[in-house]
């Protein structure tokens, strides 16, 4: 009898260790994993999209969504994407020296052209996506739209050159609206290939200036331009990545589809081909998370008890973070300081639960910076028509204090102007805060550079440090 009461306690020891072992480790994670639903409704009430419902955008009618007519420019694209990729590389590298002989474009070129000044007529832009599938969304039209961008670029200091300065116009609009076109899906990879966009008409727009010696229709052209922009907010952006966040947090809290998301993350190619954008690095991020193998360092974890509080912590970190921009009207610079990504993430200790929330969230430091810089640009290129049309009247450049100067976003003081009898400089500080003389180009950091607009100022007379 003792024996068999000996045999019994083992057994129930050993029945009571392999409890512990299966069960101990989710009671860590209950608590937390149980308070998903109340996670959730409080996301839902400070204005989270948690669903396709909730964050996909109210149909556009046909007669006013440029989406018809950009359409059918893409599709001539890329009935031949190869041969028009490198003649419009051709015809750019050819504008960079008005001595050089120019390729003419190819008679599809000349059709997506005229199809997108049509299509830029049109006051708004939605292709068809199913937000219902985020992590499957693809977004196909940037690179084209991108490429057409380049197309009328080129076209534009052609005609300038010839004096058709109404198709100059008609090009440098047509630019701007296919970069507030990239902008309408509410994502942040939109933004960015709307502001890289913008980029390509400014510097279109300096060359024209600085190769027609500021000819008079050339800044009017650039005041239309710079009245017409439409600077992309933190709210329109951050709407689409709290999305992505929810949805995430949507798989790993439910019981049956937190399996079908560590499938979908298998073979997830992510932001790696460019020629068709995807939703985010961030799924590259979670389809590392959840390859884990459990002899690493930090195993993910197994029990759908851990991964939805891994969800909760994620819904609470998305809600936290995004609500003060969501329901705000926050420039760049404050949303940065609302968002506070970095310190959030690197206060937050190691954990389980806090792993998802860790690795959804991209690194937002340089998307700030070239929203930032865009808008900048915008700024400097109205405030140079000023300084040309003073040259204009008074036979001179204008020295500091003879105009109001904007102020510096990066530095709170007044734009920087030198001037000389052959030109100005009209630039700002940059990211470091510091003005490095003027400088815009240094072979040795990127970062001691400062935002320059230069009008036939040589480089030698700010060269040095």
């Amino acid at each position: 009898m003792k024996r068999l009461f000996r045999w019994l306690l083992v057994a129930a020891i050993l029945a009571v260790a392999i409890a512990g072992i299966v069960f101990l480790p989710d009671l860590r994670y209950r608590k937390l994993a149980n308070e998903y639903p109340q996670a959730l409704a409080a996301a839902k009430a400070a204005g989270i999209p948690t669903n396709a419902e909730e964050f996909a955008p109210a149909p556009i009618p046909d007669e006013e969504n440029a989406a018809i007519e950009l359409k059918v420019a893409m599709e001539l694209y890329d009935s031949d994407r190869s041969a028009i990729s490198d003649r419009v590389n051709e015809i750019k590298k050819a504008v960079e020296d008005p001595s050089a002989t120019v390729p003419a474009p190819t008679p599809d070129m000349v059709q997506i052209m005229n199809i997108c000044r049509t299509a830029a007529k049109k006051p708004k832009c939605q292709f068809t996506k199913d937000w219902s599938d985020p992590i499957n969304t693809t977004f196909p039209e940037y690179a084209p739209l991108k490429n057409f961008a380049r197309m009328l670029d080129a076209d534009m200091i052609i005609k300038a050159r010839a004096g058709q300065w109404d198709i100059v116009h008609e090009n440098a609009l047509a630019v701007q609206k296919l970069a507030d076109f990239s902008a309408s899906d509410q994502v942040l990879i939109g933004g960015l290939v709307s502001v890289a966009i913008k980029s390509i008409n400014y510097s279109s727009l300096v060359q024209i200036v600085d190769e027609s010696n500021a000819h008079p229709r050339i800044l009017e052209i650039i005041e239309d331009v710079c009245a017409k922009n439409q600077n992309i907010k933190p709210s329109h952006i951050f709407r689409g990545e709290a999305y992505m966040s929810m949805y995430a947090a949507e798989f790993a809290a439910d019981k049956q589809r937190h399996k079908e998301f560590e499938e979908m993350m298998t073979g997830w190619g992510g932001m790696s081909d460019t020629s068709t954008y995807s939703s985010g690095t961030l799924i590259d991020k979670l389809k590392d998370l959840f390859s884990r193998s459990t002899d690493e360092e930090t195993p993910r974890p197994r029990s759908f008890t851990a991964r939805r509080a891994q969800a909760t912590t994620l819904v609470q970190l998305t809600t936290e973070m995004y609500q003060p921009i969501l329901q705000g009207d926050l420039r760049w610079e404050e949303a940065a300081k609302s968002l506070d990504y970095e310190n959030r993430i690197n206060n937050m200790q190691p954990s389980v639960e806090n792993e998802l929330a860790v690795y959804i969230f991209p690194m937002f430091d340089q998307a700030f910076l070239s929203f930032r810089v865009s808008e900048l640009r915008a700024q400097l290129l109205e405030t140079a028509v000023e300084i040309h049309r003073y040259h204009a009247a008074k036979g001179r450049f204008p020295k500091t204090g003879d105009i109001v100067l904007p102020t510096d976003p990066f530095s709170g003081k007044d734009l920087l102007l030198k001037s000389s009898a052959t030109g100005f400089q009209l630039y700002s500080v940059g990211a470091n805060g510091k003005d490095d003389g003027g400088i815009y180009k240094n072979p040795v950091s990127n970062r001691d550079i400062d935002l320059v607009y230069q009008f036939r100022m040589p480089d030698t007379v700010f060269s040095g440090r």
